[in-house]
């Protein structure tokens, strides 16, 4: 499949992610409270700090394989999802965003995204950072809780009606920063399949995101590069 071919392919999963809007689909992520969480004490940095401090700690082009470029307006990973689809596939669609309200709302975010040369891979990264440690730990506590019950729906385009299947298997990945949770994905359309590896890791009250899109063969280790970079910025320049 050529990278133009690709790109349309990826596009099923739109440009949203810290910049996208949810809607009523962010409420639908789980907020299962994790055992092991501590509050951080003191007050939150004002978002527009955080956003900043995340902004330094992201994925940067060193930190990949040759032929990763980055992109000059970062694209995220935005499933849409209809509200007549199943509860997993809107649980997925608000994952997908990690666009969360209220009291789990982020107080930072910064994202970035690279295009391999030549080839159908992405890279597409994004931080954000909580209110405290506990929130952040609810959120990836949720995040799991979708990718273990949620094996495989569908997920209807409310604009375009373009239906995608979904298919969700564990990621095994090293532990890293305070744990986390990844997912291997597999999207068909039309007879089309994009495979999306989803990582997501705490580091107190910030969550390094990095997900690894292609229609090809997968880049492990460019995902893994790209997720051990971020967590160690996020772990040693004071964004816990």
């Amino acid at each position: 499949m050529s990278v133009k071919a690709a790109l349309a392919l990826v596009a099923v999963l739109g440009t949203g992610c810290a910049g996208a809007h949810a809607g009523a689909a962010a409420h639908a992520v789980p907020t299962h409270p994790a055992p092991s969480a501590t509050a951080s004490s003191g007050t939150t940095a004002p978002a527009h700090t955080d956003d900043a401090q995340l902004a330094r700690v992201l994925v940067r082009a060193g930190d990949l394989p040759a032929g990763y470029i980055k992109d000059k307006r970062p694209l995220g990973t935005s499933l849409a999802a209809s509200s007549t689809d199943s509860a997993c596939a809107r649980r997925f669609a608000a994952v997908s965003r990690l666009r969360t309200t209220g009291a789990l709302a982020a107080v930072g975010r910064a994202q970035v995204s690279f295009s391999k040369k030549g080839r159908p891979n992405f890279i597409r990264a994004a931080a954000f950072r909580y209110r405290d440690a506990r929130t952040a730990a609810r959120i990836v506590a949720g995040l799991h809780d979708v990718f273990t019950t949620c094996r495989t729906f569908t997920a209807t385009d409310p604009a375009s009606k373009r239906a995608v299947s979904v298919s969700l298997l564990a990621l095994p990945f090293p532990h890293l920063g305070d744990g986390g949770t990844a997912t291997d994905g597999t999207l068909t359309s039309s007879g089309q399949r994009v495979y999306v590896d989803m990582v997501f890791v705490r580091t107190g009250r910030s969550i390094a995101y990095v997900a690894g899109l292609t229609s090809g063969q997968r880049d492990f280790v460019a995902l893994k590069r790209a997720v051990r970079a971020e967590v160690t910025r996020l772990g040693t320049q004071g964004t816990r």
